[in-house]
């Protein structure tokens, strides 16, 4: 019994007792194109910090230094509280940020907002100790890594000095660097 729906004529079966529709292949193909084209040039609208060029440097300048529900504050005092994200969205906003840093090899040190000491709480004990970070960077494959943790706890004592295996990982990140910059150096020859 062929039904119309949208002038396009589709036949409904029975197969195992549920009904389908059958549709033309060269219908169906149609459908799928213009769906997928369509997929593909959906674009999310921007966000407010996007929009806001103002409000995107004042979160660069901010994030990382404070904690977020000041970030907050700060930012309904400044430019109103209908123009301001939601606490979650500038969080977003600051991993986005992170994320373009690392990748562009920045360093953390991206508009001036990321040194190591401004990391906030998910950096590790090496990254929040300048001093311990680089005297590690001094150290470390000197060493053995028993001497070098030791050699640690004596200068900085027990509470700021993480675990072997972070000291051990810490040194791998920087060897993983150094290779690294060797590469593009010798690329640029």
């Amino acid at each position: 019994m062929p039904k119309k729906i949208k002038y396009v004529e589709i036949e409904v079966a029975k197969i195992d007792r549920q009904k389908y529709a059958v549709v033309p292949l060269h219908e169906y193909e149609a459908f799928v194109r213009e769906h997928r084209l369509k997929r593909a040039c959906f674009r999310p609208r921007p966000s407010k910090i996007d929009q806001n060029p103002e409000l995107a440097a004042f979160l660069a300048d901010v994030l990382g230094t404070k904690p977020m529900p000041e970030v907050m504050a700060d930012c309904v005092a400044k430019f109103g509280a209908e123009n301001v994200p939601t606490i979650n969205r500038i969080y977003a906003h600051w991993q986005k940020l992170r994320r373009q840093a690392i990748l562009d090899g920045e360093k953390r040190s991206m508009l001036g907002s990321f040194s190591l000491d401004r990391l906030g709480p998910h950096a590790s004990k090496i990254e929040r100790n300048p001093e311990l970070a680089a005297h590690l960077a001094n150290i470390l494959g000197t060493k053995p890594i028993d001497e070098v943790m030791a050699d640690c706890l004596a200068k900085f004592g027990a509470s700021n000095v993480p675990s072997k295996s972070a000291v051990y990982n810490h040194w791998q990140k920087l060897r993983r660097q150094a290779a690294e910059i060797a590469g593009k150096e010798s690329d640029y020859e």
